[in-house]
């Protein structure tokens, strides 16, 4: 059983759309944040200043966007590679077309 709390009335919507409401979220959360999380730490992460922790989270979003532009990839074997070829790096985010 999976209980789900919004502040809706119970009535609000039909049982089709609360679930789609509930599958429509965790998508989100699975494609975006799940990656996020595990590829690059995000959730150990501890900045004291709201303004960094907002700017990195910017930064990786429009990584992840640029990364998945042309398709699912693996994000951890980008990243290694990344870090290891720098000038790959620079040559993937400074080309509009580059393929990752």
């Amino acid at each position: 059983m999976r209980l789900f709390v919004s502040s809706r009335a119970r009535t609000a919507l039909t049982p089709r759309q609360w679930l789609a409401r509930a599958r429509g979220h965790w998508k989100v959360e699975s494609a975006n944040h799940y990656r996020r999380d595990v590829t690059w730490r995000e959730d150990e992460e501890r900045g004291r200043k709201a303004r960094r922790a907002c700017n990195l989270a910017l930064l990786r979003s429009a990584l992840l966007g640029a990364l998945l532009r042309d398709g699912p990839c693996n994000l951890s074997a980008l990243t290694q590679h990344y870090a290891y070829h720098p000038t790959a790096a620079l040559r993937f985010l400074l080309s509009p077309h580059a393929q990752p």
